[in-house]
């Protein structure tokens, strides 16, 4: 019997229908049908629940309908504005309901002054949360406090956050994660001195830098080991020798690099020797605010004694006076022409670059990344 069937059979039963006139005339497979193990049962509820059609009111149907859709409800809830402090007070009133919670998503909630909600809401659902996206304005010590008992967050997003957060009070909060391996920076933050006794979860694997990062912060920083994608944005005190020290010291073993714009601190061509200090990307995303026209030249992606792996590329543009010129799509059709960039699938970049898409060397990019199953977007 395909999900579909499965499916139907559970809708007769919800809305209180005989299988028999849903098409079902022999006792015998109807006997089956509603002798389903309870995994199937559950396996549908999944099916719906990502279809975006798993509805409260299937609870009433029977108790073990109501236990087994409970959890998926609460796993992970859509929060917004107009549920957030209903669903406060509900946890509340219901405290078991907490450890269901696997991903706590706040970035729709927009509320100022309210930490007390954030931090009630971290320190009932710690058993069991995994992910936590921080809301757009405050997140103060109360819910950096409650942090540190969330022993098995694995993704923590504060990138959203406007207020300012204080960042040695973060590492202490999240220096005893032993699962996190994705940590995003808030965009404001204060720098911080401290580096010696700065301890970063020791199973990083993603880093999103932003905010009062400054370039003694990452000269003295010992990042974890296992770190293999890197985000800056939003640093206006990281300069070209900062970004540049960082890259010397773990670029090689990053698989994924975004720099993003602004970074004001960062010279016209800080990222020219990106692919000298990285060798092992295949995930990179630059502006052409921070590279030269040499940036696709032989000097910069010279020999390696492998393939280059690089498959994915993202330039991004500020749009300002004297970025329109900055690259020339020519240099990258005699890159890809030379066997440079023999991996490069696909490309997007920003039309603020102004490359004619008529242009030959345009029309070179896309044919040659089209033999490669990929291809070139250019967005507006």
């Amino acid at each position: 019997m395909s999900k579909f069937e499965k499916i139907d059979v559970l809708h007769c039963a919800i809305n209180g229908q005989n299988l028999d006139y849903a098409g079902v005339q022999d006792q015998e497979q109807q006997a089956k049908m509603m002798s389903f193990p309870l995994e199937i049962f559950y396996r549908i509820f999944q099916i719906l629940d990502s279809w975006g059609m798993l509805h409260p009111k299937f609870m009433r149907v029977c108790k073990c309908f109501y236990l087994m859709i409970l959890p998926i409800l609460y796993q992970t809830p859509h929060l917004r504005a107009t549920n957030f402090f209903n669903f406060v007070e509900t946890l509340s009133n219901n405290k078991s309901l907490g450890n269901f919670i696997q991903t706590l998503d706040l970035a729709y909630v927009i509320q100022s002054g309210k930490n007390a909600f954030v931090a009630r809401l971290l320190k009932q659902s710690r058993k069991n949360l995994e992910t936590f996206v921080a809301p757009q304005t405050s997140f103060g010590l109360a819910p950096l406090i409650a942090l540190k008992n969330c022993q098995n967050l694995k993704v923590l997003d504060l990138r959203l956050v406007s207020e300012t957060v204080n960042l040695a009070q973060l590492f202490h909060s999240i220096e005893n994660l032993s699962h996190l391996t994705h940590l995003s920076f808030p965009r404001s933050s204060i720098e911080i001195s401290d580096y010696e006794n700065i301890s970063w979860p020791p199973h990083l694997t993603f880093l999103r830098l932003s905010g009062g990062i400054s370039d003694d912060f990452l000269y003295h920083s010992k990042f974890p080991t296992l770190i293999t994608n890197m985000e800056l944005a939003h640093c206006p005190a990281i300069s070209d020798l900062g970004l540049k020290q960082v890259l010397y010291r773990i670029g090689p073993q990053l698989i994924t690099l975004k720099v993003q714009y602004p970074m004001p601190a960062l010279k016209q061509n800080t990222l020219d020797e990106v692919f000298f200090f990285c060798p092992n990307l295949r995930v990179l995303e630059i502006s052409v605010d921070y590279v030269s026209s040499l940036f696709f030249d032989e000097q910069y992606l010279g020999y390696l004694d492998f393939l280059r792996p690089l498959r994915t590329l993202y330039i991004n543009s500020s749009g300002m006076l004297g970025t329109l010129t900055r690259l020339d799509p020519m240099d990258l059709a005699v890159a890809l022409d030379d066997g440079r960039l023999p991996l490069l699938k696909n490309i997007q970049c920003t039309a603020k670059l102004g490359w004619d898409p008529k242009s030959d060397a345009v029309e070179f990019i896309v044919n040659k990344l089209d033999e490669r199953k990929g291809g070139l977007y250019i967005g507006y």
